[in-house]
Formats: structure tokens, sequence, C-alpha cells
């Protein structure tokens, strides 16, 4: 007959072994959630930069205005 103890050391080497998953699994998930901020962050400065760009060529006076077109610029096809 195995001990009472014998069998609570096996039963938390199988939670030990349980929480070694979930800790390695949330790692995981750590690391591809710090790639996604990175991805974010780096697209976003690049909008911001272009929207200096944009800024500056419109105070710059090298920005043209596209003409603008009639409401209704296609006539029925009746």
């Amino acid at each position: 007959m195995p001990a009472p103890r014998d069998g609570q050391i096996a039963r938390l080497k199988e939670d030990n072994s349980a929480l070694r998953a979930r800790v390695s699994a949330r790692d995981a998930e750590i690391a591809e959630l710090k790639e996604f901020r990175k991805r974010a962050l780096s697209q976003l400065a690049v909008q911001h930069a272009e929207l200096h760009r944009l800024r500056r060529q419109f105070a710059d006076g090298t920005v043209r205005r596209l003409p603008t077109q009639p409401s209704a610029p296609f006539s029925s096809c009746s």
C-alpha cells in the first residue's frame, strides 16, 4: 500500500508540471503581444512622420488642391 506522502508527492509533481505549462503558454502570449505592440508603434511612428511631412508641404504651399467634381458627374443611362 503506497504511503499517503508518496501520493501527495505525485499530486504535487503533476500540479507543478501543469503550472509550468501554464507559465510557458503565458510567456509565449506575452512575447506575441510585445511583438504586436512593437509593430503597432512602428506603424504609428510612420503615420506621424507622414502627417508632419504633409502638413509642412501644405504650409509651404507645395500642395495643390484637386479640382472638385460636380455633384452628379455622370448622366443617367436611360
